[in-house]
C-alpha cells in the first residue's frame, strides 16, 4: 500500500532538475520514496505514440507540499523497456509522465475490467502546472501604491 494519496494533485520535478533530490525543491523538507502507479506516454521519431501504466518506486514525495521528485534514471529505464515492447527498433524515444493513477478510485465492481476501457476509464490525477510557468499568487491584499500628487502638501 502506498503511503501518499494518489488522488492529491502534485507538481512534478525530475531528479536532475533539482539541487538536492532528497529534499523538497519548494520547502526544503526531506522527501520520502513511495511506490505509485503512473501513466506515461512515449513517442518515437516517426511520431507513433503509446501510453502505458507502470507501478514503480521512482517518486520521492513531500509530506508538506504537493510535490513529487521523479528519479529520471528509473523513469528512463522503464521508458526504454516499454519502447522495446511497444515501439520496437533502435530509435530515440521521448516521454512524458502524465500523472499519478488513483487506483483507489476504481470501484470494486470494476477492478476486474481493463483500465482504459470505456466502462473503466483510467483515474488519472494530472500533475500541477510548473511554477516556473505559473508563479504562485501572492497572498494578502493587493493594495496599489499611491502616486504622489502634485499640489498637495
Amino acid at each position: 500500500m502506498s503511503k501518499f494519496n494518489a488522488a492529491i494533485p502534485r507538481r512534478v520535478y525530475y531528479s536532475d532538475q533539482v539541487t538536492d533530490p532528497e529534499r523538497c525543491p519548494e520547502c526544503g523538507k526531506p522527501l520520502e520514496r513511495d511506490h505509485q502507479t503512473y501513466l506515461l506516454e512515449i513517442r518515437n521519431v516517426a511520431g507513433d505514440i503509446e501510453s502505458f501504466l507502470t507501478s514503480i518506486a521512482a517518486g520521492a514525495f513531500c509530506a508538506s507540499c504537493p510535490v513529487v521528485v521523479l528519479a529520471r534514471d528509473k523513469v528512463e529505464s522503464i521508458v526504454q523497456h516499454a519502447g522495446e515492447r511497444f515501439l520496437p527498433g533502435k530509435q530515440r524515444l521521448e516521454f512524458v509522465v502524465l500523472g499519478l493513477v488513483d487506483l483507489d478510485a476504481i470501484p470494486p465492481e470494476k477492478r476486474d475490467i481493463s483500465l482504459g476501457d470505456d466502462d473503466n476509464p483510467i483515474p488519472l490525477v494530472r500533475f500541477l502546472p510548473d511554477l516556473a510557468h505559473h508563479p504562485p499568487k501572492r497572498s494578502g491584499p493587493n493594495i496599489p501604491k499611491h502616486k504622489k500628487r502634485k499640489g498637495w502638501v
